[in-house]
């Protein structure tokens, strides 16, 4: 079953889909030799003529169509054994996992959550529905619950790493029980999206050596494929971009503006990695405001735009606060590169010395230190 959401509820289901994709990999995934077919159909007039897009991870946007008779199609090959995709039209979005196969689609444009999906290949899908929703209840919920008493904790240090410990727990959990499933040989496939989602989602970036027991249970047919490479880029910024390091490099600003990290000696520099296409960035950046401003005179936010469109970023940076620095990671380096930037939102803290003090880390924890 395809999960339907508006983009506010997006990150809420990239939680859920690495805990979903267990029970797909488990369904005896199996790719086809002739590409994918999707087949769509919607129950209203009211979108005739419409554009439907057809989007994955990699690229961003795979395909569009014209919605005739209430029906759409898409033909193509995947590039990957298995992508997560969505079937977006206009603000919302259907989300399922793209693989070579028939895939049949009507969307109930009336509540997108009662949309449903058949592969012709992939059968079990009351088996992949009855794992989701065990794995929504055993660790969605409370994840997220924990995450609420995060946030009420703020201003109590030792509360707030209580509930962190929590989460880790949880976390740890989920990945012993993924080890469990994936110690299988024939129970591996799909394991490289978990490993991303994990890194990216549950706040485990200081932890390498627990995920690196799940990687190495990792199928070889998923070796460098998208999510690998994201993953390869976590070992690698764990390895290579250390607490203490110092940090600086030349830019040139939104506005043609020359400058330096060691300009700004003697304040914390907040370097934010982010695009304009990501949602839970932008979606952050109000609360980054609202937080940092008491402390402007403490602070510089430089935020680091890893769009490949530099029109799309132009066009986008007059919308936001203009007293941050806005530049683009093609500089005379290239920033992701030197930082291994695998998946956004990401950050680091330097301190007025312009050494790493945090990576990856959150307002709250920002706001103490400048306090």
């Amino acid at each position: 079953m395809g999960i339907g959401f508006s983009r506010k509820k997006r990150e809420y289901f990239y939680i859920m889909a690495a805990m979903m994709i267990i029970a797909f990999a488990m369904s005896s995934c199996q790719s086809g030799g002739n590409g994918y077919v999707i087949s769509g159909k919607i129950n209203t007039k009211d979108l005739e003529g419409s554009k439907v897009f057809l989007q994955t991870e990699n690229p961003a946007v795979l395909d569009s169509a014209v919605i005739e008779n209430s029906s759409f199609t898409f033909r193509g090959q995947a590039t990957d054994k298995i992508l997560r995709a969505a079937i977006t039209i206009g603000n919302e979005a259907f989300m399922f996992f793209l693989v070579n196969d028939r895939i049949i689609i009507d969307v109930n444009n009336e509540d997108w959550n009662m949309s449903s999906l058949h592969y012709k290949k992939h059968k079990d899908v009351g088996h992949i529905n009855k794992y989701f929703e065990e794995s929504q209840s055993l660790f969605v919920e409370p994840y997220m619950q924990l995450g609420t008493l995060e946030a009420e904790a703020r201003g109590f240090p030792e509360e707030i790493n209580a509930v962190r410990q929590r989460k880790d727990n949880l976390v740890y959990s989920y990945i012993d029980m993924l080890i469990e499933e994936y110690g299988k040989p024939d129970k591996r496939e799909g394991l490289s999206i978990i490993v991303s989602d994990l890194i990216r989602l549950f706040g485990i970036k200081e932890h390498p050596e627990k995920v690196k027991e799940l990687y190495i249970l990792m199928s070889e047919n998923e070796i460098n494929n998208f999510y690998d490479l994201r993953i390869q880029n976590f070992f690698n910024q764990h390895e290579h971009i250390a607490i203490g390091q110092t940090v600086d490099f030349s830019f040139t600003d939104f506005n043609g503006v020359e400058g330096k990290i060691s300009d700004y000696k003697g304040k914390f520099v907040y370097i934010d990695f982010w695009a304009t296409w990501c949602g839970p960035c932008l979606a952050l950046f109000p609360t980054m405001e609202k937080m940092f401003a008491p402390y402007s005179d403490k602070i510089k936010i430089i935020t680091v735009s890893i769009d490949e469109d530099i029109d799309q970023w132009n066009a986008k940076i007059p919308d936001l606060d203009t007293s941050w620095v806005y530049i683009h990671y093609k500089q005379d380096i290239d920033l992701k590169k030197q930082f291994f930037i695998s998946g956004i939102p990401d950050n680091l803290l330097l301190s007025q010395d312009g050494k790493i003090l945090l990576k990856n880390t959150n307002f709250n924890d920002v706001v103490e230190l400048l306090k």
